[in-house]
């Protein structure tokens, strides 16, 4: 079996990302939506791309000496699993749901949540069904949790921003108050008791009616 060094492996899996964050795009380029196609048309002919496309394979397989050479007598050998079917079949309605979820929440979120998640769920697979070994359960399990909050905000990031922007509304408005009062607290600073109480009661009236 031919040697495969693991910074090839890593390459690979580069360039695999690279593509796989590229391959939606198309269906945002504006000659696209100028088309107002269905998501399940263009997955079509995304399908009829993936068909063509993987008749480039062809030529390279003689230098492919797993294939021409498998029992070192020179006989070619091409077994076919019926899996091979259904991983195609899984592929094919996958990226269906991947082009019918941009329309609803955009590339960028869908892409970071379908990323996200399927990560997590290749390492479940990975590692609860094919007993891929982990060196580090504890990193391992950091990781997840770090990969979860990172979908999360994705995910979340229009409602999070909706929040952090209302709360700093609110700290804006709070504190111009503030200043409104200040003055008349210091004015009356001489004053009863009594008053001091009533300015500062009026103060956290506001920040209640505020909050």
């Amino acid at each position: 079996r031919m040697p495969v060094s693991a910074g090839v492996g890593y390459l690979v899996a580069v360039a695999s990302a690279c593509l796989n964050g590229s391959f939606p795009v198309p269906f945002k380029l504006p000659s696209v939506q100028r088309c107002e196609l269905h998501p399940m048309l263009f997955q079509l002919y995304v399908s009829v791309g993936v068909f063509l496309s993987s008749w480039l394979v062809l030529p390279f397989m003689q230098f492919n000496g797993e294939l021409t050479d498998a029992d070192g007598k020179n006989t070619p050998a091409f077994p076919f699993p019926w899996l091979g079917l259904i991983a195609g079949m899984i592929f094919v309605v996958s990226i269906l749901f991947s082009f019918a979820a941009i329309p609803y929440i955009g590339l960028a979120m869908a892409q970071g949540v379908w990323g996200g998640s399927a990560i997590l769920v290749a390492f479940i697979w990975g590692v609860a069904i094919f007993g891929n070994p982990v060196d580090s359960v504890g990193l391992a399990f950091a990781a997840i949790i770090l990969l979860l909050i990172g979908v999360s905000g994705i995910a979340f990031c229009e409602t999070i921003a909706t929040k952090i922007k209302q709360w700093r509304g609110k700290t804006k408005s709070y504190e111009g108050l503030e200043e409104k009062l200040d003055p008349i607290h210091t004015e009356m600073g001489d004053t009863s008791e009594g008053t001091h109480l009533t300015i500062e009661g009026d103060k956290a009236m506001g920040k209640w009616l505020l909050g």
